[in-house]
């Protein structure tokens, strides 16, 4: 986060008035905080004086993987790591959480703060993986096919609910998805 310059366009990107979230990891909230820096710079107060921490948002949990890169899980556990690719979207890494698990996490927390808060404006700083999840949910992607979806640091993908009466719940509609800021 040195070069701020992409924290400003994403800032601009933004309501100024909403709701904000945020994962509990630390990377999520640093962001958060800096863009809502940016953002009090652009216009009025943001309606949420802090980001409500939301840990069904964070990341996947990659277990005894946690903090190696692709490179270090296929060179330490190769067959560990050609299970797990070969079924990604279903499959736990040692100790993990598989990207299913991170949809079935997400997908009430989304809903109940869309359901909580109708026709607001929510901020989800948030992770790929749990990102790709709401993203499934709108879509109504499986898991595998979600899995596809790329997902840029610092990129705005944007999803509304909009509440559908009589009947009930409500639809989604995908306004953007990786717009990216840098």
């Amino acid at each position: 986060l040195s070069d701020s310059a992409p924290l400003v366009r994403l800032a601009t990107w933004l309501p100024k008035d909403a709701l904000w979230l945020t994962s509990s990891l630390s990377r999520a909230r640093q962001t958060a905080e800096a863009l809502r820096q940016h953002i009090d710079h652009i216009g009025p107060p943001t309606a949420s004086p802090v980001p409500v921490i939301v840990e069904t948002f964070n990341e996947q949990h990659f277990g005894d993987w946690q903090g190696l890169t692709h490179d270090q899980i296929a060179h330490k556990r190769p067959d560990e790591a050609r299970a797990f690719w070969a079924n990604a979207a279903n499959a736990h890494p040692p100790g993990g959480e598989s990207f299913r698990e991170v949809i079935e996490r997400v997908d009430p927390t989304v809903h109940q703060f869309c359901q909580d808060n109708p026709g607001a404006d929510i901020i989800a700083v948030a992770h790929a993986g749990s990102i790709r999840a709401a993203l499934a949910l709108a879509l109504d992607l499986t898991p595998d096919k979600a899995l596809c979806l790329d997902l840029g640091h610092l990129s705005l993908s944007c999803i509304d609910w909009i509440k559908s009466e009589p009947k009930e719940g409500g639809v989604w509609r995908v306004c953007n998805i990786n717009q990216s800021a840098t």
